[in-house]
């Protein structure tokens, strides 16, 4: 209800304000806001995608009997427990079950995220399209044919 007593007329006051490129920026901005909490789940799914390559990295190198540096910037030998591989291998598990899950909902966000800038591209190349294409002269060129030169002649008389 808003939306058609409010939003619509504002868009249109805009565009007539500001123009084409306005409209187009005003609906781009739109559409990210309206999809703005699937967004943020994205970036979340994103973030915990990583985090939980890096766990299962870590554990797997737990398993090796390595263990990486930071401040050498390289990975070494490590000797463990069986407490230490123990605990490693149920988080190591965990992690795998888990990893899947993740996995799943990373790949829809991926799609999505891909399948919701289709329209964005598509205002963009409208917008490209719009800047560099001279629309005004192809207008006048087809509705006015005869304002334009089309032929010449040249008339050889004898001097």
């Amino acid at each position: 209800q808003f939306c058609h007593s409010y939003g619509i007329p504002l868009l249109a006051v805009l565009s007539a304000v500001g123009g084409w490129t306005t409209f187009l920026a005003v609906v781009m901005d739109l559409w990210r806001l309206e999809n703005l909490h699937l967004i943020v789940m994205a970036a979340a799914f994103r973030k915990l995608y990583q985090a939980e390559l890096y766990l299962l990295s870590a554990l797997f190198r737990l398993f090796r009997g390595k263990k990486r540096n930071i401040l050498r910037h390289r990975t070494d030998s490590m000797e463990y427990d069986s407490m230490q591989l123990l605990v490693g291998t149920i988080g190591f598990c965990i992690c795998v079950f888990l990893w899947t899950t993740i996995l799943v909902y990373y790949t829809f966000f991926v799609v999505w995220n891909f399948v919701m800038h289709l329209p964005i591209v598509g205002l963009w190349i409208t917008y490209i399209l719009s800047r560099s294409i001279p629309w005004g002269s192809l207008l006048y060129r087809f509705l006015h044919p005869d304002w334009f030169p089309k032929d010449v002649y040249m008339d050889f008389t004898a001097a």
